[in-house]
């Protein structure tokens, strides 16, 4: 997946938007989860109202950039398609 460093979360994901989530619901891994806490990134919202660039200007983020943002993309990316599943299963039945 190619990552534009400028565009929101949000619409890199626009099928997770209108989900009221906490991060801790997402299965991000340790590292990351706690990052995003010292950034004070609590729920997917906040989590999609920023762009990489954005999330990477929080000292908390700086400290911890090797993958950082990859692995915030790579966790959304599969809960994206995790929910299109379900509602696919859902509309089947």
């Amino acid at each position: 997946m190619n990552l534009d460093y400028d565009m929101k979360l949000g619409d890199m994901f626009p099928n997770l938007q209108s989900l009221e989530l906490d991060i801790e619901e997402l299965d991000f891994p340790v590292r990351t989860y706690n990052t995003l806490k010292r950034c004070n990134v609590h729920t997917l919202q906040s989590l999609l109202a920023n762009s990489c660039n954005e999330l990477l200007e929080h000292k908390e983020a700086v400290r911890r950039t090797d993958g950082l943002i990859e692995q915030i993309a790579h966790t959304l990316n599969n809960f994206h398609t995790w929910e299109d599943a379900i509602k696919c299963q859902d509309s089947a039945s």
